[in-house]
């Protein structure tokens, strides 16, 4: 939850970035795929450090935002 606040709050050149980041993905891949995902590196780094900041997964020593991401879609 607190991701989408921190997502909501980002400047629309940001949006814009990301948006276009998850588009040329998609495009590449075809679909949502966990390949897919793995070139999402911007929600990558803003789940991460949103996980960081609010400790959401600190009991995780190794963590693939993508590969939660999946897990949600699937």
């Amino acid at each position: 939850m607190q991701a989408l606040f921190e997502l909501a709050s980002l400047p629309s050149s940001d949006i814009d970035s990301i948006h276009a980041e998850v588009t040329h993905a998609l495009e590449e891949e075809g679909r949502w795929t966990k390949a897919a995902l793995a070139h999402f590196h911007k929600i990558d780094s803003l789940l991460k450090e949103v996980g960081r900041t609010y400790r959401v997964f600190e009991h995780m020593s190794t963590f693939n935002c993508s590969t939660l991401i999946f897990a949600m879609i699937s």
